[in-house]
């Protein structure tokens, strides 16, 4: 879980640095929102039993969207601009987790193979 919280972090940071932002206190806030958001999510997905492979993408989808609501949450308080702080959770969120879900392809071939067994199966 550790892990996935470092690579979040740096993920998060790299995409700060691309973004151009120079307010060191915005890579605090990202961190700080990292904690709180990586870690609450991490601790749910290892310890509830989910029923299928089905049931567990639904949860993971419907949970990073309250990750980017919560995390949109902290961005609008620093900046009070309704735009920017979405625009920052959303494509912060959304560029971790597409590194990790490749990440998880490349090192849990297996897992991922069950996954999109799963998600074409309909």
């Amino acid at each position: 879980m550790l892990e996935a919280l470092i690579l979040t972090i740096f993920i998060e940071g790299v995409g700060l640095i691309f973004l151009r932002v120079k307010d060191y206190k915005i890579y605090l806030l990202s961190i700080a929102l990292n904690i709180c958001t990586n870690v609450s999510l991490n601790t749910f997905l290892l310890n509830y039993d989910f029923q299928s492979v089905g049931g567990y993408i639904v949860t993971v989808v419907i949970l990073e969207i309250v990750v980017i609501g919560v995390e949109f949450l902290g961005y609008w308080f620093y900046f009070r601009q309704s735009k920017k702080a979405l625009g920052y959770a959303t494509l912060l969120n959304v560029m971790s987790f597409g590194i990790g879900l490749i990440l998880n392809l490349i090192f849990h071939y297996d897992v991922a193979i069950e996954i999109l067994r799963a998600l074409f199966s309909f």
